[in-house]
């Protein structure tokens, strides 16, 4: 046998058996890279998708039933109303907060299922849409979603930072302004209960039933089951003299204005045919 045709028919054995093994490492370094991409693309699914705000669209969102998901409201913007189906599907959000907690009810029986959630923002007035799908919870799905306003300078991370800032700062103010006017208030309260007289200190009679009677030394309060604003009040002095005084009635009461007794002095209450008085012990 020639020994010239075996030797370059080995030599092509070996060049096919080293291309055969280089092939296969290509194929099993394109596999890695593969499985190591489609692990990128589901980790970054779980991740929060930021999305710019249009009217006109219908934004997607993915609900494995049971986990809540996030959606982050344009900022500055609250959800003033939301509109759902609540037999499959739940949102929830908190006065003047800024996101919108959506979970799909249910387990496997609303796999599946579709619908939809609109919310109306303030104080901007938006409508967000959303298109909601119900997955197996074998899916990639997002954690959240944050809807922006292309443009808005709340956008700008330093003007969000400035706006919390005044935002905390208000809201100190209006705390310090509460509790100093609820110290206001009780120191008031504390007057107006020290210069209060009341009920014990006054004596009355005639056709019809006084409930009660107190003053604070600046106007005089005269409580009648039947109060009405057809009756005639006077007020008698010391000597006798009578002269109609002004009053208002509220809840019952009449509140004699600008009139409180002395002793020897009583109102005489006139309803129709029936009278009564009001006088100092």
């Amino acid at each position: 046998m020639d020994t010239r045709k075996r030797v370059p028919r080995a030599r092509q054995l070996i060049r096919l058996a080293v291309i055969t093994l280089l092939l296969c490492a290509a194929a099993r370094s394109a596999e890695a890279r593969g499985r190591d991409t489609r692990d990128r693309a589901v980790e970054a699914t779980t991740d929060t998708v930021r999305l710019p705000y249009s009217r006109e669209k219908v934004f997607r969102v993915r609900l494995i039933p049971g986990a809540p998901f996030a959606l982050e409201l344009p900022a500055g913007e609250s959800a003033k109303n939301l509109w759902y189906d609540s037999r499959w599907w739940a949102a929830e959000t908190t006065p003047g907060g800024g996101r919108v907690f959506i979970r799909a009810l249910g387990s496997s029986d609303v796999v599946g299922r579709t619908g939809l959630l609109h919310i109306e923002t303030e104080p901007s007035d938006l409508r967000l849409s959303l298109r909601l799908e119900a997955v197996d919870e074998d899916s990639a799905v997002p954690a959240a979603m944050e809807i922006y306003v292309e443009g808005s300078a709340l956008n700008d991370p330093a003007r969000r930072q400035m706006r919390k800032t005044l935002d905390h700062d208000l809201v100190y103010a209006q705390k310090q302004a509460e509790e100093h006017a609820r110290a206001e208030f009780d120191a008031w309260r504390k007057g107006a209960l020290a210069n209060l007289r009341g009920d014990e200190a006054y004596e009355r009679g005639g056709d019809f039933r006084i409930t009660r009677v107190v003053d604070d030394r600046v106007q005089t309060f005269v409580s009648i089951p039947n109060a009405t604003d057809r009756a005639v009040i006077q007020f008698v002095d010391k000597t006798g003299h009578a002269e109609l005084v002004n009053y208002e009635v509220e809840n019952g009461t009449y509140v004699i204005q600008n009139k409180v007794l002395r002793p020897g002095e009583k109102f005489r209450l006139i309803l129709g045919k029936e009278q009564g008085w009001v006088a100092l012990r």
